[in-house]
């Protein structure tokens, strides 16, 4: 099990934003009576941070969302049913 919390351990976001879920999208999880919004990192609310999800392979089990800091933009990674923190630079940089 996990938690968006301990997925983002180490890491110190600015702000974090989590959609509105109907009631009947992904088979009525328990986020979809969840607050919905975009929060400073500091107010994002508990019940949101300390939801347990199973991240091993199986339905998707987290909520979908964005996060970011100054210079990375985090959101759900999901393949084959597994699912992870991933990010990608939030500006735009050189290529090499």
């Amino acid at each position: 099990m996990a938690t968006i919390k301990e997925w983002f351990q180490g890491i110190a976001p600015k702000v974090f934003y989590l959609p509105k879920t109907a009631k009947n999208d992904y088979n009525s999880q328990e986020w979809s009576d969840l607050p919905f919004g975009t929060w400073d990192w500091k107010n994002v609310p508990e019940e949101i941070l300390n939801l347990e999800f199973n991240s091993s392979l199986g339905s998707k089990h987290v909520p979908d969302f964005i996060a970011w800091t100054k210079d990375k933009v985090y959101y759900v990674c999901k393949y084959d049913g597994a699912c992870w923190l991933d990010y990608v630079p939030r500006n735009p940089q050189d290529i090499e």
